[in-house]
């Protein structure tokens, strides 16, 4: 029996009186969103950041500042390693659980390397010829802690030194003074005399500690 081409369903429509069940054709097709550059634009504002975008400034700061942090704790752990002290102990605090000893300290008397325990005043004189010039007396004190032994020593030689002192050596407990004389011997020779004498007597005393010697200056002239 041959049909009319009336009666035949067109492309893409359903025929007059067909069931509504749906097209399993259409059914199993997935379907697509739009790409991520077929989504809308939104134009950035001037001076407007995308959203995600970390600059290259920020990122540098966040590195560098991890650095520093790293290079810190690593310093920390160098120094707890070499045993360098804390803050604390650099200061005299004593750490928990370490108790300090009782520092066992001896004195010894000292002097200065210029000013010894042996000290002569006056410190110079001038002998001449006549009474009280020709003869003079000086002090000579031990101003140490302990008794000191002294000798005293001439600049010039003996034949030289135109003067004597009496005594020439000693012992001073501290504290302790000695008077000596010390007397113009100088002769004039010839008519014109002699210009006298200048020398040093120095008192140097035998104990260690007692320091540097005491001197006395002095000037003389020639007597007939």
């Amino acid at each position: 029996m041959q049909q009319s081409g009336s009666n035949l369903p067109k492309p893409g429509h359903f025929a007059l009186g067909a069931s509504n069940e749906p097209d399993p054709y259409e059914a199993s097709r997935t379907p697509t969103w739009p790409g991520a550059h077929d989504r809308p634009q939104r134009a950035l504002e001037p001076g407007q950041v995308p959203r995600g975008y970390v600059s290259v400034m920020a990122f540098g700061i966040s590195l560098g500042a991890n650095v520093v942090l790293l290079a810190s704790l690593l310093a920390l752990l160098v120094l707890s390693h070499a045993g360098i002290s804390s803050p604390g102990e650099a200061a005299g605090q004593t750490p928990p659980g370490l108790a300090l000893g009782s520092p066992t300290v001896t004195s010894h008397p000292t002097a200065s390397p210029t000013t010894g325990w042996l000290q002569v005043a006056p410190s110079s004189v001038q002998l001449g010829c006549d009474g009280s010039q020709r003869s003079q007396t000086v002090v000579l004190q031990n101003t140490g802690p302990a008794t000191v032994r002294w000798q005293a020593a001439f600049s010039l030689s003996e034949q030289q030194a135109g003067v004597s002192l009496s005594p020439q050596q000693g012992e001073l407990a501290a504290g302790a003074t000695v008077s000596l004389q010390i007397q113009n011997t100088t002769r004039a020779s010839g008519r014109q005399g002699t210009s006298g004498r200048n020398g040093v007597v120095s008192f140097t005393p035998t104990t260690p500690d007692a320091g540097a010697s005491a001197s006395l200056a002095y000037t003389t002239v020639g007597c007939h």
